[in-house]
């Protein structure tokens, strides 16, 4: 916890790492074409869609992992727009400091379960 006060920017050291490393290795690579307001097409090695309305991008990278593709990262590059903007809450300062604000104690070593009478599961019969 005292080592996030240290942090200045917006996001957690570690998410940020991962966008610039997506910012910095196609960077050169991406052509930005755009449908509409919110909607863009990205040719890099294939064809890919972004809705920035809607959080996704035709590769699942930005909706399984909550942070920004590279495809994502050049639609925002392009428009001129902060990308911590489009990352995902649990990845800023600011949620981390709110997960560890409250105090925790940690599992003991062995856990003594004497509630539970030990029996052996078996598998459903098969038809």
């Amino acid at each position: 916890m005292a080592m996030s006060l240290k942090w200045s920017n917006v996001l957690t050291p570690k998410a940020q790492k991962v966008i610039n490393m997506r910012r910095d290795k196609p960077r050169f690579l991406h052509a930005v074409t755009w449908a509409h307001d919110d909607m863009c097409e990205i040719n890099a090695d294939k064809k890919y869609v972004v809705n920035l309305a809607t959080h996704t991008c035709s590769c699942w990278g930005w909706q399984v992992s909550g942070l920004l593709c590279s495809h994502l990262i050049a639609a925002i590059d392009h428009r001129h727009e902060e990308v911590t903007e489009f990352c995902g809450f649990y990845f800023t300062v600011q949620m981390f400091c709110r997960t560890y604000s409250l105090p925790f104690n940690p599992m003991p070593e062995a856990l003594e379960l004497s509630m539970i009478v030990y029996t052996i599961v078996m598998p459903p019969t098969a038809r």
